[in-house]
């Protein structure tokens, strides 16, 4: 019987621990000056970099979060 409800209980305990929020993810953090710098230095001239790439990428992602907590 124990082994019975112990694959229920675990089922749910891992789908309680998803749920880490109230509803709602946390934001973004929002980038630094110096963050912003670095980036300008390494991106340079090349505007087709993967660095660049990477940053529209996070962009994108921040902005679903964004739609999701209805800011």
């Amino acid at each position: 019987m124990k082994q019975f409800l112990s694959a229920p209980l675990v089922v749910v305990s891992l789908s309680l621990g998803c749920a880490t929020w109230a509803g709602k993810p946390p934001p973004c953090p929002a980038p630094s000056y110096a963050a912003i710098s670095d980036l300008e230095m390494y991106i340079g001239n090349d505007p087709d970099s993967a660095l660049e790439l990477w940053v529209g990428e996070i962009e994108r992602y921040c902005a679903g979060i964004k739609a999701m907590r209805g800011d």
